[in-house]
């Protein structure tokens, strides 16, 4: 398994890694109609203007996508993992890799809108909580890490 950076060619398999998350994971939070919102905001021509915007990385098996994440605006986007494979450490990989990317760009803080679930994968990647962000279909956690400070 290899991390490389995302090609419009893989944002159909990330679209369907992420529907599949949000289909059949309980991520916290969310209504089916924030579900629906997630999915209409995750289909592959949204995720490919994002990647042109920021720097996007898919996990890679073989020619297997399972995994996606990046960053762009200042904000951690889109990370998620094929549900057969969490907990392996590829969604780790994947944002050490952001991290890194980002720190190499100069920047020097992210701001991510964590599901309720995933906060303490961010937590121990050196995310600090903010507050909650809710709006009536989906509530986030609203998390900051300092790059200079998570070297």
């Amino acid at each position: 398994m290899r991390i490389r950076r995302f090609r419009r060619g893989d944002a159909v398999a990330a679209s369907q890694i992420i529907s599949r998350c949000f289909l059949t994971m309980d991520l916290g939070c969310n209504t089916p109609e924030g579900v629906q919102l997630q999915l209409e905001h995750n289909t592959p021509q949204e995720l490919i203007a994002r990647a042109e915007t920021g720097a996007f990385f898919v996990a890679a098996d073989g020619g297997e996508v399972i995994g996606i994440g990046g960053y762009g605006e200042g904000m951690v986007r889109t990370v998620f993992v094929e549900p057969d494979h969490h907990r392996h450490g590829i969604g780790t990989r994947i944002m050490k890799r952001v991290l890194s990317e980002a720190r190499k760009n100069r920047e020097y803080h992210l701001e991510c809108w964590s599901t309720h679930v995933a906060e303490p994968f961010y937590a121990k990647l050196g995310f600090k909580r903010d507050d909650i962000v809710e709006f009536p279909t989906v509530s986030f956690v609203r998390m900051t890490i300092d790059l200079a400070e998570n070297a």
